[in-house]
């Protein structure tokens, strides 16, 4: 248990600091943050079954693995909604029209 809490401890600071050194980046930068976010949460997720399948139901107290795992189920879903978003919203008046006269004719 005591390597689960690390590994898990050394993921979590890597996802904080993976987030806040795009702070100031670009759209394209954050979203790709974001999918790194999204893809260390899904092996935190399996670190909390392994912890899961090791633990000892006996014991006198007991962790909430349910619990754990549907957090982390509910942010990653968040990021994963938000990155499903269109990136921009586009104003249809604003797209240029293609001029169909590729060839010109001179007569």
């Amino acid at each position: 248990m005591a390597h689960f809490r690390r590994t898990l401890s050394a993921v979590l600071v890597s996802i904080s600091l993976l987030a806040t050194s795009h702070v100031s980046a670009g759209l394209w930068e954050e979203r790709q943050a974001l999918y790194a976010i999204s893809k260390e949460l899904m092996a935190i997720e399996s670190l909390v079954r392994d912890a899961e399948r090791k633990s000892t139901p006996s014991s006198r107290t007991s962790f909430k693995y349910n619990v754990m795992l549907e957090d982390l189920r509910l942010i990653r879903s968040g990021i994963d909604h938000h990155l499903m978003q269109p990136m921009e919203p586009v104003d249809p008046s604003a797209v240029k029209q293609l001029d169909p006269a590729y060839t010109g004719h001179d007569r």
